[in-house]
């Protein structure tokens, strides 16, 4: 899950998996504003800040051992 959603700049992704994680953040020209590679055992919450990006819409992408989700984020000011 991503929370809050709407952000005004911090947001937490939270997930019950084991292995690798990679987040990244896409802008709408789909280019990679950010990008974290962590190891999840268990219950997992990364924190992203994105204090500095323009708000708009952004995609998150997790890529785990088991599949690739992506879910829309409104960036406020």
């Amino acid at each position: 899950s991503i929370y809050p959603n709407p952000s005004t700049g911090s947001f937490e992704v939270k997930l019950i998996e084991t292995g690798a994680v990679t987040i990244s953040v896409m802008n709408l020209l789909g280019e990679e504003v950010y990008r974290q590679v962590s190891f999840a055992s268990g219950a997992f919450t990364q924190t992203i800040k994105m204090d500095n990006n323009e708000s708009g819409i952004y995609f998150v992408r997790v890529q785990l051992e088991a599949g690739t989700y992506v879910k829309k984020l409104k960036l406020l000011d």
